[in-house]
């Protein structure tokens, strides 16, 4: 069961030396000596890789993300496509991922709804380094006011062993919302001169939402 090292023997020698010391005894002297020895078992150094490998928690990151299109328009439908990696050397198993936004709307809530699905879905397993991708189509609140919004993405799973592991990842979301700028009627005056200035005259609506 010894593991590949280097192991330290230590060599202690007593001898007499044919005096007597302050006691009126035979002096003893002693000194010790040390000697390494290479030892190699790749069987025992396997074991205890794999011990150690489920002793770590394994994890899985969001290794890439992608918005079609990129900058959401609020009223709008988009395309949100996650690839998740299971960054371990194990691999997991009954992977839930939730997502959830941290900030909504006063009127309707959450930012984003998922499109004909939920905001849940399933994977079966995720082996070792390897990678899963999945899309969801969702819809943006037409009042959701334009910046950054922040999705949530939680993992619950399991591994081998049926230990439940639970981890938090994020991905962010540009929502542009809809400018529009119309005008009225133009008014000119009754009457016009040759060669000289006259007035316009109309008004400027802010039709869109920002």
């Amino acid at each position: 069961t010894s593991k590949s090292q280097n192991y330290v023997i230590g060599f202690t020698i007593d001898y007499e030396t044919g005096k007597e010391d302050s006691e009126g005894k035979n002096e003893i002297v002693s000194f010790t000596q040390y000697q390494g020895v290479n030892v190699s078992n790749p069987e025992a150094d396997k074991k205890e890789e794999e011990e150690e490998e489920k002793r770590t928690v394994p994890k899985i990151i969001i290794k890439e993300y992608e918005a079609n299109p990129i900058i959401v328009k609020a009223g709008e439908e988009f395309d949100l496509s996650m690839t998740f990696l299971n960054t371990s050397a194990q691999n997991v198993k009954n992977i839930k991922v939730i997502l959830t936004v941290e900030e909504g709307t006063d009127k309707k809530g959450s930012v984003f709804t998922p499109v004909n699905s939920s905001n849940t879905f399933y994977i079966d397993s995720i082996p070792s380094k390897g990678e899963v991708s999945k899309q969801i189509r969702m819809y943006t609140v037409p009042d959701a006011s334009p910046k950054n919004y922040i999705i949530n993405v939680k993992f619950e799973y399991e591994d081998m062993e049926n230990n439940p592991i639970e981890d938090l990842e994020s991905v962010g979301i540009n929502v542009k919302q809809i400018t529009k700028l119309d005008t009225s009627e133009f008014m000119i005056d009754e009457f016009a001169t040759v060669w000289q200035p006259i007035y316009l005259n109309f008004e400027l609506y802010n039709t869109g939402k920002v």
